[in-house]
Formats: C-alpha cells, sequence, structure tokens
C-alpha cells in the first residue's frame, strides 16, 4: 500500500460515502466501485487460492497481528476496534 498509517479521518471520510445500495463508493466526480483487480494492486491481497472459512473463530491476537500488518493500524488501535465492535454485536 501507498500509505504506512491510515488516518482515521481518512478512513471515515471514505466510508461516509459508500453506498451499500449500489456496493459503490459516491465522490464528487462520480461513482466509484472496487473490483477484486484493484484489491490485489492497491492492497496486494492475493484473489487467488483458497478460500478462508469465516466459522472458524480467530483468537484476539492473531486477529491483531493480521490486521495491524495488513491494514497497518497500531496495534492500540486495532485491539480498541476489536472491543468495540464485539460490544455492539453483544
Amino acid at each position: 500500500m501507498g500509505f504506512l498509517n491510515v488516518s482515521h479521518a481518512m478512513l471515515t471520510a471514505l466510508s461516509a460515502r459508500w453506498h451499500e445500495e449500489s456496493s459503490s463508493f459516491h465522490l464528487h466526480v462520480g461513482k466509484m466501485t472496487v473490483t477484486l483487480d484493484d484489491v490485489v494492486c492497491l492492497v496486494q491481497i492475493p484473489i487467488e487460492g483458497k478460500i478462508p472459512s469465516h466459522d472458524k473463530k480467530v483468537f484476539q491476537e492473531i486477529g491483531v497481528a493480521l490486521m495491524t500488518e495488513l491494514v497497518g493500524f497500531s496495534e492500540v488501535v486495532t485491539i480498541k476496534e476489536c472491543v468495540k465492535k464485539y460490544f455492539e454485536q453483544v
């Protein structure tokens, strides 16, 4: 990724422009849809291979390590987000 750290403000601004109905971002220049090719190019996450099983639980330490490495958040921010999401669902 081109960004070593993604700011909270940047993510908030981008997520505010997401429209779930059309699965696209509505920007000032028009609609933008993210394709699998975009994912490969931007975040270098492979789109080929075995599909991960989402039925299995991941220990928090492993999830935090993956999010820290792949998304670039600090460990403290990642733990706070995990705890917040867990308590929102309960």
